[in-house]
């Protein structure tokens, strides 16, 4: 009887070991069963946040295109008397796109590459205007002057007509424009102008 007795108490203690065994496992489970919860919670929440993100991204490309098209639209009609365009076809399959200026001749529309047209010069316009849209839809914000390095130089005497359009990015953006030319007629445009020359490997400034 004490060697049953003996047994059956090992037994009963193996059981109550194994109980406890099995508790810390089912312990564990729920906690495993826990954590996955909480993942597939966070992964639902980040879907949503990549879907808001993804939305946001289109909403912001969107309102960059308006905002560089019609500021080049802009700039071509100082410049030029034609009825001229700027669009920007968005490739949906790439990264890309496509810069196109359109021209408008009674009942016909013509679209062009920007650098095809005048010279040259089309392709300063657009250039100048797209890269100031670039600066002024930046964010963060980049304060500071606008320097700009001998503007529309294929102009010719179109280059003239420039100078509203800079007067203009300046009032609307509140930017000052420090410009290097060898146009007089901008030059004279601007609130304050200097003239440089060189004399015996020296240059000398003077205020116009």
């Amino acid at each position: 009887m004490e060697q049953i007795q003996r047994c059956l108490q090992l037994f009963n203690n193996d059981i109550e070991q194994r109980k406890g065994e099995r508790n810390s496992l089912l312990n564990i489970i729920q906690e495993k069963e826990d954590e996955l919860a909480k993942t597939n919670a966070d992964e639902d929440l980040y879907q949503k946040v990549i879907k808001v993100f993804q939305l946001a991204s289109v909403y912001a490309r969107a309102q960059a295109k308006a905002i560089m098209e019609n500021l080049v639209t802009n700039a071509l009609a100082c410049v030029y008397p034609d009825d001229m365009t700027f669009k920007i076809e968005m490739n949906p399959d790439k990264a890309e796109a496509d810069l196109l200026v359109v021209s408008k001749y009674d009942d016909y529309i013509v679209e062009n590459d920007p650098e095809d047209g005048d010279g040259g010069g089309v392709s300063d316009v657009v250039s100048l205007a797209s890269r100031i849209s670039l600066l002024e839809s930046a964010r963060p914000h980049q304060d500071g002057p606008l320097i700009l390095d001998e503007p529309g130089k294929h102009l010719g005497a179109l280059n003239r007509n420039l100078a509203p359009f800079l007067s203009m990015v300046t009032e609307t953006f509140s930017r000052q424009i420090i410009m290097v030319t060898h146009d007089q007629f901008l030059a004279d445009a601007a609130n304050r102008s200097f003239f440089v020359t060189k004399k015996d490997g020296v240059s000398i400034v003077t205020n116009k």
